[in-house]
């Protein structure tokens, strides 16, 4: 089904390098939009939590924000859903913001996946030929039906713009395939 699941040794080394510089709790929103097992969103937990209580700043306050409002998820598998509101519970999450979405390459804003939303997003999504119902014309970076091209530019669109850090898992052939050199400069 195109579903690659990240290792947990990489969602923890994404998840510290992305998140290095954040020391002291703010308000901040993280997500995977192809959240599968919640592997990138509990490393995230782990690592501000870490980072707020090395630094002496996890306070009663930074832990409400890191169960309630930090955290979010989207996947079209209702499994996976219940398998990372799970995990984020076992880390200390509220795991209040995992969704299941029928697809995540179609804006749903009244869930936050919206454009210019998120400081951070790590995911690793889909890959293989899309059949789904989201408007190839409206994207800007690909006319093709390949869910690693279409999703990257969703993510970097969710993405706040100038200030978000964005750590992506993408195969090869999305970034060195000759005839994919405009996806490229767009990207």
């Amino acid at each position: 089904f195109g579903e690659f699941y990240t290792r947990r040794h990489i969602t923890n080394m994404v998840a510290k390098l992305l998140l290095r510089n954040e020391i002291t709790p703010r308000e901040l929103k993280i997500c995977d939009p192809a959240c599968g097992t919640g592997g990138f969103l509990t490393e995230a937990y782990k690592t501000l939590f870490t980072n707020y209580s090395l630094n002496g700043k996890l306070t009663g306050t930074a832990i409400k924000n890191l169960q309630a409002k930090t955290f979010w998820g989207y996947d079209n598998d209702g499994k996976s859903i219940a398998r990372t509101k799970l995990n984020m519970f076992l880390v200390g999450d509220g795991h209040i913001h995992i969704y299941e979405v029928d697809d995540s390459l179609s804006w749903v804003a009244d869930l936050e996946w919206k454009e210019n939303e998120y400081d951070y997003i790590m995911t690793n999504p889909p890959m293989g030929e899309y059949d789904g119902e989201a408007k190839i014309e409206n994207f800007d970076f690909t006319n093709e039906k390949r869910y690693e091209l279409l999703f990257a530019e969703k993510v970097i669109k969710a993405t706040k713009t100038d200030e978000g850090e964005i750590a992506i898992v993408i195969n090869d052939g999305a970034l060195e395939t000759p005839s994919r050199k405009n996806f490229r400069e767009k990207l």
